[in-house]
């Protein structure tokens, strides 16, 4: 198995199965992507998934803004080109008694159980103190405003006829 931290101040279990998506679309060769399945327990993951899924028909596909952004902006770009990964939600902390009833696999049981263990094996990885934490969020604020002012700048940026010396 393939574990580690998932960076950044919080190592949230949303982030992490986002990540966890991420990896598996840089590992499956481009043209097979189709025929790999991913199961998650997370509901944000499989309902984002499912709404980025239903957007890659569309001529331009929009950016995805709010959490996990690079990783949400990464799954777009490698579903569009490659198309998507069929995830699916399993139920987490599957019981003995639902394997036995045939509510749940055992398949799936083993598969949650192990997958819980390495993430929390991969999120003592990378602990940060306080005084770092807030370290990072002050510079994360600042890495935001530039990205917004950037894109903000940018649509008269490209539209600017280039100076002279440029056009050599």
């Amino acid at each position: 198995a393939l574990y580690g931290s998932c960076g950044g101040r919080l190592q949230s279990a949303p982030g992490s199965e986002t990540q966890a998506v991420v990896e598996v679309y840089r590992a499956a060769p481009g043209s097979t992507v189709t025929a790999v399945g991913v199961f998650s327990d997370c509901l944000y993951v499989v309902k984002s998934h499912l709404s980025l899924v239903s957007k890659l028909a569309c001529a331009e596909l929009p950016i995805f803004r709010g959490p996990h952004t690079e990783s949400w902006n990464f799954i777009r770009v490698r579903a569009k080109r490659y198309g998507p990964l069929k995830v699916s939600k399993v139920k987490g902390h599957i019981t003995i008694h639902e394997v036995e009833s045939g509510q749940q696999s055992s398949f799936m049981r083993a598969g949650n159980t192990l997958a819980d263990l390495y993430a929390k094996d991969g999120a003592r990885l990378e602990f940060i103190s306080e005084e770092d934490a807030d370290e990072f969020d002050r510079r994360d604020s600042m890495v935001w405003l530039i990205q917004a002012r950037a894109l903000a700048i940018l649509p008269v940026a490209l539209a600017a006829k280039p100076p002279p010396e440029m056009l050599v």
